[in-house]
């Protein structure tokens, strides 16, 4: 916990009959994890939040037989009414962290094997929850093979798991289905863009846009990558349209605190991912 903590990360003790252990916290709402997780019974939500259990004794068993026995010591011990959960932020209201004293000589892990082992980790779970998630979505996909929605939503779903590749062959499907599939020429873009592949969203943009000028997906994305590439007038001037047709989203992006600006980040776009917005919809449309 103390390790997490210091790199602002939220910690929390979680005690079962005979033992305790720690989970940390995401950063995204229940609500959030439940679109991404597969199995969410592998999380501790509380509130509005959203913890990742952690059998700390299992470490050298990897995170995710951690993570798991975590999981299942919390939920069978809560249904016994036995599950504890202490945030360490409230323990520190009653006992005040402290520094140690002195200088202390730190044997650190060698970072290579850190990092091999993280991505080892990364990889298994990326595909766990990607073969989960997928599987539903595949086979709809063979009993509905005319709907342009449902090759879109699993592109989305590689998307989001950063496998851009598959996805933008999964959006291409989709367009392939019903060449004028907005949704999908917006997810497309995306994924064009976190590529790297400006040009290419810019012009995936372009065309939605001129199938559908009011989308505030469709100007959100072609605002961000006019922004990246340069073009400021033209990137304010799609933020005014987006303005007039969701003024909240164009605040929250930050269009609205930039009409100023005459170079650089004309928009107010932070990193390479904000600001994009995913298209999903149903069969039926």
């Amino acid at each position: 916990c103390a390790l997490l903590e210091s790199l602002g990360i939220q910690t929390a003790f979680v005690t079962v009959p005979g033992h305790i252990f720690v989970a940390f916290d995401l950063g995204v709402s229940a609500e959030e994890a439940r679109g991404v997780i597969a199995n969410p019974d592998d999380l501790i939500l509380v509130g509005n939040t959203t913890w990742v259990p952690v059998e700390v004794t299992l470490r050298g068993e990897g995170f995710l037989a951690a993570w798991r026995a975590g999981a299942a010591q919390w939920h069978a011990s809560r249904a016994l009414g036995q599950a504890g959960f202490y945030p360490i932020h409230g323990g520190w209201e009653t006992y005040p962290p402290v520094g140690l004293p002195g200088s202390i000589d730190l044997d650190l892990p060698d970072s290579g094997r850190i990092s091999n082992a993280f991505s080892l980790e990364l990889a298994s779970f990326v595909d766990e929850q990607i073969d989960t998630l997928s599987a539903p979505i595949l086979r709809r996909i063979e009993t509905n093979p005319g709907s342009p929605a449902l090759p879109n939503r699993l592109g989305i779903l590689y998307a989001r798991y950063g496998e851009v590749d598959r996805a933008i062959s999964s959006f291409d499907q989709a367009l392939s289905i019903r060449v004028d599939y907005v949704p999908a020429m917006v997810n497309l873009a995306n994924a064009h863009y976190l590529a790297g592949d400006l040009d290419s969203a810019l012009d995936q943009y372009r065309t939605a846009d001129t199938i559908d000028p009011d989308r505030p997906d469709v100007l959100v994305g072609l605002s961000r990558v006019q922004n990246d590439l340069g073009h400021n007038e033209a990137s304010r001037q799609t933020l005014a349209r987006l303005e007039q047709v969701d003024h909240s989203l164009a605040a929250r992006i930050g269009g609205t605190h930039a009409a100023g600006s005459a170079t650089g980040r004309a928009a107010g776009f932070a990193g390479p991912g904000d600001a994009l917005l995913w298209s999903d919809e149903t069969e039926d449309n």
